[in-house]
């Protein structure tokens, strides 16, 4: 609607109406954004996607997050284990999976950003200093470098490695 305003603003013989059109519109709105600032967006349940648009940097990158979490929310779910919060154990499991599955280290990468912002953006949960997440991140760099190689299949050994020898 503001739109339609703003192009019949351009033309001569609407601009008188469309400007009365639009400061209408802002009033008529205006009290709704105050509303759903106030409450955190509860009455739209907006919060989540309102919060990560204010927090990135580019529309690219809220792209390429919300890309990762989606990749993470259908991991979990498919495997049974919660979505929210997520934790650093099943968020490994995760990016071992997609190394497993043949993607490359950025899908991988992309799904620990995905999940690294929403979860500090969203739930003020600081994952970005998990050392089992930072091993993984470097197994998962190590394994993807083999560009022409079959993958290894993860094995026991690999894994106690990853957490750290407490198999």
């Amino acid at each position: 609607r503001s739109l339609v305003g703003s192009e019949m603003c351009i033309r001569d013989r609407y601009r008188i109406s469309a400007s009365w059109g639009i400061i209408m519109l802002l009033i008529a709105v205006y009290p709704a954004n105050i509303y759903l600032a106030l409450t955190n967006g509860k009455a739209l349940d907006t919060t989540p996607l309102v919060r990560a648009t204010l927090s990135s940097r580019e529309c690219s990158s809220l792209i390429m997050y919300a890309s990762g979490w989606d990749r993470w929310r259908k991991w979990a779910m498919t495997m049974g284990r919660p979505v929210w919060p997520p934790n650093p154990a099943d968020v490994s499991l995760a990016m071992i999976a997609v190394v497993q599955e043949g993607l490359s280290e950025s899908v991988s990468n992309t799904l620990y950003s995905g999940v690294i912002t929403f979860s500090s953006t969203l739930g003020d949960l600081d994952l970005r200093h998990s050392d089992l997440l930072h091993d993984v991140r470097k197994y998962v760099k190590k394994v993807s470098t083999k560009k022409h190689l079959e993958r290894d299949p993860l094995i026991y050994a690999d894994l106690c490695k990853i957490f750290h020898n407490t198999c």
